[in-house]
């Protein structure tokens, strides 16, 4: 399995990450952006104005902090009127998908791509061919992301929830939201640190897989 396959400072989504002013999704979606040596020169190569793409970063981050307020735009508006930043985008994502059929062709096992969906509004899966790998698991931190947690034309979508769905008050609600889950078509569901979990957490989740199999026609 495959976690985290950005290419990206993962720090700059930390809510702890000091700074002068609170920034936004889109503020910290930049400033997560690679830069490196690497990218740079083979984006240049690939004919992308890598410079532009720096410079509308650096242009849109200072506002932000000078004005002490988050733009008003989602990374995906920013990205459709900057085309130098668009394009750095599109390649990146391009490097990534073959990245990833390189790895599917060189695996003698299925490939499984982990992602958060927490994630996936911020950095951005926009042309990341998730047809590629044979499974993606989605892992969500609320009930109500599970529709948006399963994508048009991947393989198998499976599923990954925090331990706490299983904890105190929640087994009830797990056991809806497996049921919708087998519904709209999830193949799997793995729960966080399930090893750690205490007995009294395995009634409601044998409960909520017995109804998710009721559910499927399994």
């Amino acid at each position: 399995s495959i976690a985290d396959f950005t290419l990206a400072w993962h720090e700059a989504f930390e809510r702890d990450l000091l700074l002068a002013i609170p920034l936004g999704d889109s503020e910290r979606s930049l400033l997560g952006i690679c830069f490196c040596e690497s990218c740079d020169q083979k984006a240049t190569a690939a004919g992308v104005d890598v410079a532009s793409a720096k410079r509308s970063v650096r242009v849109i981050l200072e506002r932000s902090l000078r004005a002490g307020a988050a733009v008003d735009k989602n990374l995906s508006a920013l990205l459709a009127d900057n085309e130098p930043l668009a394009a750095y985008s599109h390649w990146r994502t391009g490097e990534l998908s073959a990245l990833l059929q390189r790895i599917k062709d060189a695996c003698r096992c299925e490939l499984l791509l982990i992602r958060s969906i927490e994630r996936l509004k911020r950095e951005g899966f926009e042309g990341l061919d998730l047809g590629i790998p044979d499974a993606v698991v989605t892992r969500i931190e609320e009930a109500d992301q599970l529709s948006s947690a399963l994508l048009p034309g991947v393989r198998r979508s499976e599923l990954r929830l925090p331990a706490s769905f299983a904890i105190g008050q929640h087994g009830a609600e797990l056991v809806s939201l497996l049921a919708q889950a087998a519904e709209l078509g999830f193949h799997g569901v793995e729960i966080d640190n399930y090893g750690l979990l205490p007995d009294a957490a395995l009634t409601p989740i044998k409960q909520a897989i017995r109804f998710a199999r009721r559910t499927a026609g399994d």
